[in-house]
């Protein structure tokens, strides 16, 4: 349970990124607060999952995630920090 409160005490920022007509603001934490935490190798081999994960030929939604356990802003932290990770230049 301490990583989960660790987690959730990571505040993500929302930031601009150069280059981009539209969707040019994403969420960031930034990654030394991420490497300071427990949740850092959970976060890294959750991370390394999805990018090893073979979605095929079908287009895979992220539905059904957002309940009485993960919120939204749950959602915005964990893409904030898996970004953070494997691209921890962005700044705000």
């Amino acid at each position: 349970m301490k990583e989960t409160h660790e987690f959730r005490s990571l505040a993500p920022q929302l930031v601009f990124v150069e280059g981009f007509s539209e969707y040019n603001y994403t969420f960031h934490v930034e990654y030394g607060l991420i490497a300071e935490s427990r949740v850092l190798k959970k976060l890294e081999s959750y991370s390394l999952s999805l990018f090893n994960f073979d979605i095929g030929d079908r287009l895979v939604f992220f539905s059904g995630l957002i309940d009485n356990v993960i919120s939204g802003a749950d959602l915005h932290r964990l893409f904030a920090c898996l970004r953070s990770i494997y691209r921890p230049s962005i700044s705000g």
